[in-house]
Formats: C-alpha cells, structure tokens, sequence
C-alpha cells in the first residue's frame, strides 16, 4: 500500500508539473483518491477500492514516466556505443544477466504463493477449530472479530443442517447487524466505553461486558489469549463457564450446563479435554477448514 501510494502521489505530481494550471481532471482525481486513501488507512478493508481506483489513473502517467525513462536510457546507450562499443556490449551483458537474476528471484518466491495460500497458525485458530470438530462441537459460538469470517468457513464446510453453528459478529457491521448489536460484542471484546475509541450507540443499554455471555444464550466462546479483557471476563463467570480448550493464542469456553453435566448429550468429559499452551507454529494451506474425516488426528 506504501508503494502504491507512493507511485501514484508521483505520477500525479509529474504530471500536473507539465501543466501551467491546474485541470479539472488533476482535481476530480484528487477529490476522488484522497477521500479514498483516508478511508483505507483508517479501514483496511477499504484498500482493495483505492487500488482499484488507482488502477484507472495511475497507469497512463506511470507509462508516459517508463516511457520518458527508456528513451534516456536509449540515448544514453547510444552515446555509450559510438564511445567504446566493446565496453557498451560488455555492460549491456551486465544489466541483462542482472534483469534475468531478478526476475527468476521474483518467480522463485512468487511461484509457490500462485500455488498453494497459506494460513499461519500464529494468527487463525486452526488448532482450536479442529478440536471443535473432532468433539462435534456446535452451537450458537461468539468469536473474537479477527477470526469471525474464518469460523463461518469451518462451519459451512461440515454441511450439517440438522446442528448449524451461528457466530457473533464477524466484520459486516451495519451491512448485517444493528449497531445496539454490535455495541454487545465490543463491550465483551474490547471492555471500554472510552469515546475516543470506539463510537456506541444512544440506545444501546449501560455498559456490561457480560452481556455477551447471555444474550441469545451462546453456546461456546472462542476468543484470543491476546484479548486480555474477554480472558478475564470469562474467568470470572467460570462458574458458568468451563474451559474446554486452550493453546498459546486460543481459547474455547463452553456453558457449564451443557458440557460439564454428565446428563447432557453434549457433555465433554474433563479427560477429552484439551487445556495446554501449545505453541501454534507453520502453516496449512487454503481454506484451512478442519479435516472432515480424521483418523485419530492429533491435536496440532
């Protein structure tokens, strides 16, 4: 994104320089890519809608710049071979043999990314929801925002209608939920009030983080370690709440009433269990949705 705006900052700049007067096409360019560019650095969901737009106006500059720079370097050439056209075949070598090192270093790192998408274990709970499926567990589950749309993916991919498992909230905001909504999730997941960070809606009731943990009664809590408030929040409802999984970035809490009484048909047994703090290191590839058919998987 730096470089992005870098060259298109430059491009425009050359160009207007060309100019005596500002135009109308300097301007609503300007008016259209700054506002944009705004947006994208305090979102970064948006950057992918101010590379598009870039990529309607940076071009026809970047290649009359290319352009301008060749016919130098042709020149130059030139000067150099009516010099000493022995050195010139020599240096023309050179940058050729360096031009094609170059590029085989780009194709040799960019091939394997073209191939196969990783996803880091360090930052999707790849692990934990592995562990929700090989003990089927489903329900009604709040997420930590990061990794909201990822557990959606899991879920989708076990194709079972009869036992659907629902999440809270994931990063469609208004387009998909009523910010009174919203405002019970970042209460649990952010636990601040403070105006300089977060807007809350008027008709959203008193600040409670434990809110949360009760409406629409979830079923399983999978957070991140790092959310040090939601941690906290859920050990001090433990006596509503058991601790069914854990590693070194994730956590999954299930409802006492379900998982920790023998009678339920969900009961998890404390020996199935999986509380450790198991580093999660490498990688999976793409869509890294949980094995559907395991033969005694380990956990990762």
């Amino acid at each position: 994104m730096l470089l992005l705006t870098t060259v298109s900052g430059f491009t425009f700049v050359l160009r207007q320089h060309r100019r005596t007067i500002l135009t109308s096409q300097f301007l609503s360019q300007a008016v259209l890519l700054i506002p944009l560019l705004w947006q994208g650095i305090s979102h970064c969901r948006h950057l992918s809608i101010v590379a598009i737009a870039c990529g309607f106006f940076v071009p026809e500059a970047l290649h009359q710049m290319i352009s301008f720079a060749a016919a130098g370097f042709q020149r130059r050439a030139a000067d150099l071979a009516n010099a000493n056209a022995a050195t010139h075949g020599q240096n023309r070598l050179l940058v050729s043999g360096v031009l094609t090192a170059i590029l085989i270093l780009n194709a040799v790192r960019l091939v394997p990314q073209l191939t196969d998408v990783s996803v880091d274990r360090a930052e999707f709970p790849v692990a934990a929801m592995q562990f929700m499926h090989d003990h089927d567990l489903h329900g009604k589950v709040v997420v930590t925002f990061n990794w909201a749309q990822y557990a959606i993916g899991c879920f989708a991919a076990e194709h079972d209608p009869a036992r659907p498992s629902l999440v809270a909230v994931d990063g469609r905001f208004e387009t998909c939920y009523p910010r009174e909504i919203t405002d019970i999730y970042f209460d649990f997941g952010l636990g601040t009030i403070d105006p300089k960070q977060r807007y809350r809606s008027p008709q959203t009731p008193a600040f409670d983080p434990a809110r949360a943990l009760e409406f629409h009664a979830p079923d399983l809590v999978l957070l991140s370690r790092e959310q040090g408030h939601s941690v906290r929040e859920m050990q001090r409802h433990s006596d509503d709440w058991v601790l069914l999984y854990q590693d070194s970035m994730a956590q999954l809490w299930g409802r006492q009433s379900i998982y920790s009484v023998p009678a339920s048909s969900q009961f998890l047994p404390a020996s199935q269990r999986h509380v450790t703090d198991d580093a999660q290191t490498g990688s999976v590839s793409w869509s890294a949705v949980p094995v559907l058919n395991p033969s005694n998987h380990p956990i990762p």
